[in-house]
């Protein structure tokens, strides 16, 4: 069975937050003092495209997916708010809470609109009634969107976390359901960042492995 979903999305002023600070050489990597962090909350309107196919036959399921990510200048510019945690956050108040909001990131201030796309595959297998093998590859593409108030000014390095960068990454997961609504799991992950998605990290790939008990009720 061969299934095809399109997904449109539109988000106005989107909130996106992180705790940001520190510095950076001329190659983007991080220098002392790493501290303090400002809770920083990013406001854009987001528009994104998605396009999803699925194909199963028996045991054997595929999947591929791609997203396409533009991320614009707010319609609304905030000067401050209480976010759902609870926490207030406002312009520039590093000295007052240790807290800003940055409203010109994307398509202002010289910057163009950031646009990111996502590209996925993976593949399930269900060895037997209890046993199941999954692997996926996810690729991630950011445009350069760097710029000054003088213009655009695209770049590729790692300098700055505008530049034009990529994500690699593959995951793989044993899933063994040994009881009724109990299974047990192990899996790896393995990730590397190239270009401007590399900024402020001192190495550019990464090994993480999971391993689990899970009961569904």
């Amino acid at each position: 069975m061969l299934s095809f979903d399109a997904i449109y999305s539109y988000v106005k002023d989107s909130v996106s937050t992180a705790v940001l600070g520190g510095s950076t050489d001329a190659n983007g990597n991080p220098i002392p003092p790493f501290l303090p962090a400002v809770l920083t909350a990013t406001i854009s309107d987001n528009r994104a495209v998605m396009l999803l196919a699925r194909y199963t036959n028996g045991p054997l399921k595929l999947y591929a997916g791609f997203e396409q990510i533009r991320y614009s200048a707010p319609s609304d510019p905030q000067m401050a708010f209480t976010n759902i945690a609870g926490d207030f956050v406002c312009l520039g108040c590093q000295v007052f809470n240790n807290t800003n909001i940055n409203n010109t990131a994307f398509g202002a201030a010289g910057f163009a609109d950031r646009i990111f796309d996502v590209y996925w595959t993976g593949v399930k297998y269900a060895v037997t009634d209890q046993v199941d093998v999954i692997t996926a590859y996810y690729h991630y593409t950011q445009h350069s969107n760097f710029g000054t108030p003088a213009g655009v000014m695209p770049c590729d390095g790692k300098e700055h976390s505008q530049c034009a960068g990529t994500l690699n990454a593959v995951s793989g997961v044993i899933d063994w359901k040994f009881a009724p609504k109990w299974d047990v799991y192990i899996g790896v992950f393995w990730s590397e960042f190239n270009g401007g998605l590399s900024n402020s990290f001192f190495v550019n790939d990464n090994v993480a492995t999971t391993a689990g008990l899970r009961f569904k009720y």
